[in-house]
């Protein structure tokens, strides 16, 4: 039977794994339009940005490329590419790797385990947004199969809300929006039970909006703002609940009400540039008094690329879609995080992550955001 239930070492947002305190309970609960943007050129980025892509591009190449490691490889390419060094093509290596065969009933079917890419479905939104093509060929178990069996084997195999946690619905959403078109939202799955592509968009909008209020009645410019934010309870502070909300709407899933509540998110996401970036420096200060600075300055570090590389792929995005308009001074704001995650990326320059491999969640994190501030940073 197919497996259940992916890794969750990601969920814990912020600074964790000292024991000090707890951020926040788990809670469940028209756009402007604007030219589409290419990613940035290198002619106009700046020279602290293409040192801090150098430093990136350093530790990716060292980090994940290997296959003992395969979601850490599957963030490489989202990366890189097929320019990661892994095997004569990494689209292949990967998928032969990865993909298995796995039975319903009398009919088997491909399947990606979630235990080797992090999240289930993370390897084909990556390979798609990468542009691995549906015809592309590979071998699994001596047959030749094509990546769009893998896709709508996905579709057959997935489960809403299937027992899983929402937020790891964002990665079905992405790989679903960017393969399916809304004509075909809703299917029947090999378990008999229905899915539904807009169904889940929904959800996951609103889930969002709940989890993000307490930024949006804060004072952000306080001194100190409270740490109680439902959304630091998902993968990534929420993160990717946006970034799959993006791509759905950018790829024909839009609708007035989700325009309207979108607007929200993208100033809430503003908001979130000085919020986070607060409460990451209150959690160094405390995790400091508790631990040393030493480890707490690492992984202060590590949770501001988190999320500034995570923004950064968010509004990257956004514009490349034209799902809203910032104004000048959002922008300022947006592009003094850009400015604060070359510094922080430049920062890592000495630091070896292999030093904090007895530590997995933090090694992780290290690697695999630098990938999402590789990413974010090209844009």
């Amino acid at each position: 039977m197919p497996e259940r239930g992916a890794r969750i070492g990601r969920r814990a947002f912020l600074l964790t794994g000292l024991g000090a305190f707890v951020f926040g309970r788990r809670v469940l609960p028209a756009l402007a339009s604007q030219p589409a943007k290419r990613s940035q050129s290198k002619s106009r980025r700046s020279t602290a940005c293409e040192s801090a892509l150098a430093v990136a591009k350093a530790h990716i190449l060292r980090h994940c490329t290997s296959l003992d490691d395969t979601n850490g490889a599957i963030h490489g390419v989202r990366a890189l590419g097929r320019a990661l060094p892994l095997g004569a093509d990494p689209f292949r290596t990967l998928l032969e790797t990865c993909v298995r065969e796995t039975a319903v009933g009398s009919r088997a079917y491909l399947e990606i385990p979630a235990k080797l890419q992090g999240h289930r479905h993370a390897l084909l939104k990556t390979f798609l947004e990468q542009d691995c093509k549906r015809d592309f060929a590979f071998v699994v178990a001596g047959k030749q199969r094509r990546f769009e069996e893998c896709l709508d084997d996905a579709r057959a195999l997935h489960r809403y809300p299937g027992g899983e946690l929402l937020d790891e619905h964002a990665w079905a959403i992405m790989a679903f929006a960017l393969s399916t078109p809304p004509a075909a939202a809703q299917w029947t799955n090999a378990y008999g039970e229905w899915v539904d592509l807009q169904r889940m968009i929904d959800d996951t909008d609103v889930a969002l909006t709940a989890d993000t209020k307490r930024i949006r009645e804060v004072d952000v410019d306080a001194a100190t703002v409270p740490r109680d934010c439902p959304a630091f309870g998902r993968v990534c502070g929420g993160m990717h609940m946006l970034y799959a909300l993006v791509v759905a709407l950018g790829n024909g899933y839009a609708t007035p009400a989700r325009r309207a509540t979108f607007a929200v998110h993208a100033r809430t996401l503003v908001r979130r540039c000085r919020y986070d970036l607060k409460v990451i420096d209150e959690v160094e200060r405390l995790n400091t008094a508790s631990a040393g600075s030493a480890i707490a300055s690492v992984k202060a570090t590590s949770a501001r690329i988190k999320f500034l590389g995570h923004m950064l792929e968010v509004v990257g995005g956004i514009d490349k879609n034209g799902l809203y308009r910032f104004d000048a001074a959002e922008r300022r704001i947006l592009n003094a995080g850009r400015e604060r995650l070359c510094t922080e990326m430049e920062a890592t320059r000495t630091l070896d992550f292999a030093h904090y491999v007895s530590d997995a969640r933090l090694y992780e994190d290290l690697t695999t955001d630098t990938c999402h501030a590789y990413n974010g940073l090209m844009q």
